[in-house]
């Protein structure tokens, strides 16, 4: 494993020069050192994942790689409609870009980059007025964060149960919307909750991380107009396709690149 460090200078980080390769899928051990390194940081009091329980997903799974997702997660035996899936026990929630950093910086480059590929915004302690503080870089330290979105025209076979805990921002569990065959990749929806575009510092964050410095000119224009689902009009000339950098791959790729991996 690489165990190159970060610099404290995060545009210096070239994630996307990794996503060339294989993506590792970690082990136990590898959740484990996430764990504690963001109890270390973020405090015993701040911290708002479990000790007792190190992974959240319940249904029989497996992580395998995936030809145009990368890696995912995929059901081993048939889950039944209202079975519970996943729980986020390992919900690490950053309300401070400081910790979120210092975070980073303590990890190996390669997690470090799955890291800024798997964490999203989201709304945190905030019921009425949206303001920036409202706002935090959440991510899942266990493999729920092999768990992809959806792709254009699917229906996620994984939902919430909709009852919203304020003190670490999680929905509570999630379970199976309809029946899940053997072998079936387990899905589910990220716009219900990835609050793209409303945590400025974290936004910057990833951008500057993943993306490739051969479209920086027009990647940067993409991002000053908040049109991350514009890859089609600033570089491809294809229909509109949703691109999460922290989340998924485009269906179409520039010549000579093979991002089978992302997640």
């Amino acid at each position: 494993m690489n165990t190159t460090t970060l610099s404290d200078d995060i545009s210096i980080v070239k994630c996307w020069e990794s996503s060339l390769k294989v993506r590792p899928i970690w082990d136990a051990s590898d959740w484990r050192t996430l764990q504690e390194k963001y109890r270390m940081i973020v405090g015993e009091e701040e911290s708002t994942i479990s000790l007792e329980r190190d992974n959240g997903l319940v249904a029989p799974y497996e992580i395998k790689h995936t030809a145009d997702k990368g890696r995912a997660v995929f059901a081993t035996s048939k889950i039944k409609a209202g079975e519970p899936v996943w729980y986020p026990v390992q919900h690490a929630v950053f309300r401070k870009k400081e910790d979120f950093r210092t975070f980073l910086s303590a990890l190996s480059f390669d997690l470090a980059c799955d890291v800024l590929m798997w964490a999203y915004a989201e709304s945190c302690d905030c019921l009425y007025v949206p303001t920036p503080e409202c706002y935090a870089a959440t991510l899942e330290l266990d493999e729920g964060s092999f768990l992809n979105t959806i792709s254009v025209g699917q229906e996620p076979n994984i939902a919430s149960n909709g009852e919203f805990n304020s003190t670490d921002g999680s929905w509570g569990f999630n379970f199976a919307s309809r029946d899940i065959e053997p072998g079936e990749e387990l899905v589910m929806d990220y716009k219900t909750f990835d609050e793209d575009g409303e945590l400025d510092w974290f936004d910057e964050m990833v951008d500057e991380a993943w993306h490739d410095g051969f479209f920086e000119d027009d990647y940067a224009t993409m991002v000053n107009k908040k049109k991350k689902f514009a890859w089609d009009d600033i570089i491809f000339n294809n229909p509109i396709v949703p691109f999460y950098p922290s989340k998924s791959v485009p269906d179409f790729l520039p010549p000579g690149y093979e991002l089978s991996n992302l997640n």
